[in-house]
């Protein structure tokens, strides 16, 4: 299991980071459907960004070396705001 399937924090939860970003769900469909959508969000941008960070990471067995373009950002925060989620739940 990856990361963007373990269990993480919506808006609404206390643990959300950008809780003044974003409304709260109503009800629990609404809730469930956030946490979809977010779900497919991080898969998708998990993937889009692998391929960013390491372009042709094994092609023709040539091991490439990380982008230092995007892998300066791995430990700046967002606005402020430390968004990894170690230890939310």
């Amino acid at each position: 299991m990856n990361l963007s399937q373990k269990k993480f924090a919506i808006p609404g939860d206390p643990k959300f980071p950008l809780n003044n970003m974003y409304s709260k769900p109503r009800n629990t469909v609404e809730a469930d459907e956030m946490r979809n959508y977010m779900m497919q969000m991080r898969q998708e941008c998990s993937t889009r960004l692998i391929d960013l960070i390491w372009p042709s990471s094994n092609v023709g067995g040539n091991q490439t070396s990380p982008s230092k373009w995007w892998i300066c950002f791995a430990r700046r925060k967002f606005l402020n705001i430390q968004l990894n989620e170690v230890d939310i739940y």
